[in-house]
């Protein structure tokens, strides 16, 4: 689990040596379960942490549903084991930003912090809400300088491994300018947030200037969803598994802002819940289709039985199977023979 090039990667290596403990043929069903079990618990910690903030469950529910509901998340992220970094860390920044933490919560926020600084290198953007909630409040907790101390270390041993000018640059072979007849469905996921986070960051000024209310939650939010959206393009470019977090951030945001509005002004509520509706439902009706790249081709049991039949018949060595549309993998006969 510390191995591995570049960083490291703990939460996906720790799900793949779970998997290697099953038989060969059942390896798929259990990678997709485990895979979906990070998703749903990362889903359940926002939920929770946005259910204590706004005091209303059902916000706290969709705020869950969020981090499945984005499209961009769909395209290669929900199913894949090397993609489970980004629901962990919108579960953390979403927990970082909160201003209803309390003592006993860091019991289950110190493995969060731990597991995912080990797992996804821009953690460090974690501790952004942190700072910005103790210089509002004036002061900083006990559960806050913990959560930042781990988030510390581990972003310390991760660029001890990578090295910080590879931290810098992200990765090597990247697409960072729109190419020709770039889809709506790119243009969203590069564009969407920061114009929704600068929204709300604008609304939360006007209400703060005008009813002189605070809501400290939903400018964090905003602002980590610029800061992260735009460390995401310079790290990674142009592709989907980065839209997943500064989706899933801004649509919380919107949430969050359009409860506030329609507490301030009531008669607003019917058509914020509508617009919310509509920013959602359309395009996850659209675009969403989980796991299209695991369902598309031969099932794994299937490609198991056909390797073991070119195994056993051929004397090969070595077998080519087909895990997606567009991918295979080599493995030794003895492998498959044995598993």
């Amino acid at each position: 689990m510390g191995s591995g090039d570049p960083y490291y990667h703990v939460a996906a290596r720790a799900v793949a040596l779970v998997v290697s403990w099953f038989p060969l043929t059942a390896q798929a069903i259990v990678m997709a379960l485990l895979v979906h079990l990070v998703w749903s618990l990362s889903a359940a910690i926002i939920g929770v942490v946005t259910h204590r903030q706004s005091g209303q469950i059902i916000v706290g529910i969709v705020s869950g549903l969020c981090l499945a509901l984005v499209p961009h998340a769909s395209e290669s992220g929900i199913g894949n084991v090397g993609n489970v970094k980004w629901p962990l860390l919108a579960a953390l920044v979403v927990t970082c930003a909160s201003t209803k933490l309390q003592p006993h919560d860091i019991r289950w926020i110190a493995p969060l912090v731990i597991i995912t600084g080990l797992t996804q290198p821009i953690t460090v953007l974690a501790l952004l809400p942190i700072v910005i909630r103790a210089v509002a409040a004036r002061r900083i907790t006990k559960t806050d300088t913990t959560i930042s101390l781990l988030i510390v270390g581990s972003i310390v041993l991760q660029l001890q491994k990578v090295g910080l000018d590879t931290a810098a640059t992200g990765q090597s072979t990247k697409i960072t300018r729109p190419w020709d007849g770039m889809g709506l469905f790119w243009w969203s996921g590069i564009v969407a947030p920061i114009l929704i986070s600068v929204a709300v960051i604008v609304i939360c000024v006007i209400i703060w200037m005008r009813w002189k209310q605070q809501s400290v939650f939903i400018y964090i939010l905003g602002l980590i969803t610029v800061v992260i959206a735009g460390m995401s393009y310079r790290l990674g470019g142009i592709a989907d598994r980065y839209f997943i977090v500064p989706m899933t951030l801004a649509l919380i945001t919107a949430l969050h802002i359009s409860l506030l509005l329609a507490q301030l002004l009531p008669k607003l509520k019917p058509l914020l819940i509508c617009a919310l509706g509509i920013g959602v439902l359309v395009p996850t009706a659209k675009w969403f289709s989980t796991g299209w790249y695991l369902t598309s081709g031969p099932t794994w049991h299937a490609e198991i039985v056909r390797a073991r039949s070119l195994c056993t018949l051929n004397d090969d060595k070595v077998v080519e199977l087909i895990i997606s549309p567009n991918g295979t993998v080599e493995l030794q006969c003895d492998v498959v023979l044995d598993g």
